[in-house]
């Protein structure tokens, strides 16, 4: 009888047990099938991540490019504002030294003019006395 009953309360610990187990496999098997889920969601995230950098790289090389080809663009316009500066200087020396040129000229000019009015009037005291001495 007291073997019956020890037997008893072993049979009743084993199902005690036995209980515990089995809510303890129930939580792994519901825990194992949420982290099956989160990590097949991580999984198709990452997947989507993957195929948005890739997206994002191709977007970059072709900004990249873009963005080298603008670059040659400045560089040639660069090139050619500096050639187009170089011809106006030129143009502006050569525009100065005729303008030099012009006021020597005039300058010149008006000196000949100056000698040539004073010149006239001498010339014509001149015959004034040649025609009064002729005349005597």
């Amino acid at each position: 009888s007291n073997k019956a009953e020890e037997f008893r309360r072993d049979v009743e610990k084993y199902k005690t047990r036995a209980a515990y187990f089995e809510r303890e496999y129930n939580n792994s098997k519901q825990l194992n099938s949420e982290m099956t889920k989160v990590m097949s969601q991580m999984t198709q995230a990452v997947a989507e991540r993957s195929d948005e950098k890739s997206d994002v790289a191709s977007q970059n090389r072709s900004l990249q490019k873009q963005l080298e080809v603008k670059m040659q663009e400045v560089r040639s316009t660069k090139v050619d504002r500096d050639e187009i500066k170089k011809q106006l200087d030129a143009l502006q020396s050569a525009g100065n030294f005729y303008q030099d040129k012009y006021r020597d000229a005039q300058e010149e000019l008006r000196s000949l003019r100056h000698e040539h009015s004073i010149s006239s009037a001498t010339c014509s005291k001149l015959k004034l006395r040649v025609e009064s001495l002729q005349s005597e």
